[in-house]
């Protein structure tokens, strides 16, 4: 496969993973991760840190989809800032933990892990109708806690964390439209922390092609034009489609990626 052809799946990859993000709260890290693993063989990336390239270059990726559907949400002013005040200081805290236990795993062993993560959280949304959680009637510093599992999954797995964030918001009485929003926040909070942790902990790795850290430079530009494009019309979609259908076609979505994943 040519490197101009791989380039060009990238961008395609953006567009995806920007209407996601702006639609339902998410970065598109189960989308993106998948993609980058199976693409960056392609690009001669070392095999013994092919996924942690492949997550630190999704949260790279997701920072700045992230940023473009968040500025979409605050100027709909559908983000509320109290719960992601409180999910902050886990958040932060997670993110340092998830980068050193995905360091720590063998490359393998990561996208094991991804897979079978992939698989449930599908199942989740393919589901749409299954009940949220019923944690509380309003917004509290219990947040912190939820928080902190939320980072270390985001950043262990590369997906930014509004995959959880959202379905948790709901568990606190959040309508529908805040949790997004709010969500889109705090998935910027989580990417930025999840990035910054890489780039730290993979500094004074030996130098790969093309490669900031752990961060692949050409994959990272291509998937955030893409996404760039696309960030505000899945915002506008959030408010026009039947959410619960395209929360399906994700699902399903999701359940295959994970599933190419495990059975690699």
């Amino acid at each position: 496969m040519s490197l101009e052809l791989i380039f060009i799946l990238f961008i395609l990859i953006g567009l995806v993973t920007g209407i996601l993000s702006g639609m339902l709260g998410i970065g598109g890290g189960m989308i993106s991760v998948p993609a980058l693993y199976y693409l960056l063989q392609f690009a001669d990336v070392a095999p013994d840190r092919l996924m942690q390239i492949a997550v630190s270059t999704s949260l790279a990726a997701t920072f700045i989809t992230t940023f473009v559907a968040w500025v979409s949400h605050h100027r709909r002013k559908s983000v509320l800032y109290q719960p992601v005040k409180y999910l902050l200081p886990g958040l932060l805290i997670g993110c340092v933990a998830g980068t050193i236990l995905a360091q720590w795993m063998p490359s393998t062993t990561l996208r094991v892990v991804f897979g079978c993560m992939g698989i449930c959280l599908g199942a989740y949304f393919l589901f749409p109708k299954m009940p949220h959680p019923n944690i509380s009637h309003s917004i509290n510093s219990s947040l912190s806690f939820f928080g902190l599992i939320i980072g270390t999954l985001s950043s262990l797995l590369g997906i930014g964390g509004g995959i959880f964030t959202v379905p948790l918001l709901l568990g606190y009485h959040v309508p529908m439209p805040n949790a997004i929003g709010s969500s889109s926040a705090a998935t910027l909070l989580t990417a930025l922390f999840g990035t910054v942790s890489y780039l730290i902990i993979a500094w004074h790795s030996a130098p790969l092609p093309y490669t900031f850290g752990y961060i692949q430079l050409p994959a990272l530009f291509a998937i955030a034009t893409g996404s760039i494009c696309t960030a505000p019309l899945g915002v506008h979609l959030a408010h026009r489609l039947p959410i619960p259908r395209i929360k399906q076609i994700f699902g399903t979505a999701v359940i295959l990626t994970g599933s190419a994943m495990l059975f690699r």
